[in-house]
């Protein structure tokens, strides 16, 4: 049950869409049978097998560790009226359904902005994912299977995580899940970073207004106008709190100011941005105490 569990989570479905669909659990579920009997001592020398589907699988043996497909075999030659069974640690996919998983793969990290929530305890699909993040900190990149996505946070481990945001996480995409507000009207945002190639020279820059009742802000570079109006997330309509832009690589002096005047919220200071680069200011803290937090927002590594 839990190696299937873990099974539909990287392949993005659940219980109830595999068995509404018998092609794919028969097909699932034929390509770990081997016609025949063979035992641990008939797979040392790491054969490879044809199944029920037509489809091969490998075992090996390296260094004590027992495999087939990679995947872990814990207890192997238990006897049954009809064969031989191995108890692996994991479900093997076939070729077509593997290659389908592949494909559907995105990333997403979580971001803590609500100043005071305290660390939080970040669930995924109702899963614990992500331990203690503390304000202001971003996670590493998680690779998850794309389709929708259903975030809680709790504010402690074991407690429940009432606050809860829904969204959908697009193959291909690296969306930073965000965690804003504050006391009961905590929101969780989902930002799509762009990760397409710059032009030569230039940096990809997003900017966050992620403080609740601070109103719409003007961030300035240089002095001048960066981004205009952007207010919290759903409080000005279209404007979802998150804006991005294209800028010449270079250090840039970054300000905020209340929106349409010269009242200055926080002085951000020097900030640089390298050609090709991308990154996440977020204008984070509370009204009265803003603070400016700055990520690189490089995706994760590829596999």
């Amino acid at each position: 049950n839990d190696a299937f569990a873990a099974a539909l989570d990287y392949l993005g479905v659940s219980a109830d869409d595999l068995m509404e669909d018998p092609e794919m659990l028969a097909q699932i579920l034929s390509y770990h049978v081997i016609p025949g009997q063979y035992f641990f001592r008939n797979l040392t020398a790491g054969p490879a097998l044809e199944t029920l589907t037509g489809e091969t699988v490998q075992f090996d043996l390296t260094d004590g560790l027992f495999t087939v497909n990679g995947v872990r075999i814990s207890d192997p030659d238990q006897l049954a009226s009809n064969g031989i069974f191995h108890v692996i640690d994991g479900v093997l996919l076939p070729a077509d359904i593997q290659a389908a998983a592949d494909a559907n793969r995105a990333h997403v990290r979580f971001i803590h902005l609500s100043p005071d929530f305290g660390a939080a305890e970040i669930y995924a699909d109702g899963v614990l994912v992500v331990e203690g993040v503390e304000y202001g900190v971003a996670s590493e990149w998680i690779e998850i299977a794309g389709g929708v996505l259903r975030v809680g946070v709790a504010p402690e481990p074991g407690a429940r995580a009432n606050n809860t945001g829904i969204g959908r996480v697009e193959a291909g995409s690296y969306v930073s899940v965000v965690v804003v507000g504050s006391g009961s009207s905590i929101r969780i945002r989902y930002i799509v970073e762009d990760y397409t190639t710059p032009a030569e020279g230039r940096a990809r820059v997003s900017v966050l207004q992620s403080v609740q009742n601070l109103g719409a802000v003007d961030v300035l570079a240089n002095g001048e106008l960066f981004i205009g109006a952007l207010g919290y997330p759903g409080s000005l309509g279209d404007n979802d709190g998150v804006d991005t832009r294209d800028v010449p690589a270079a250090t840039y002096n970054i300000t905020v100011n209340q929106a349409g005047t010269t009242n200055l919220i926080v002085e951000g200071g020097n900030f640089t941005f390298d050609a090709g680069g991308n990154y996440l200011i977020v204008v984070g803290g509370a009204p009265g105490n803003v603070i400016l937090f700055v990520y690189s927002t490089e995706p994760a590594p590829a596999e």
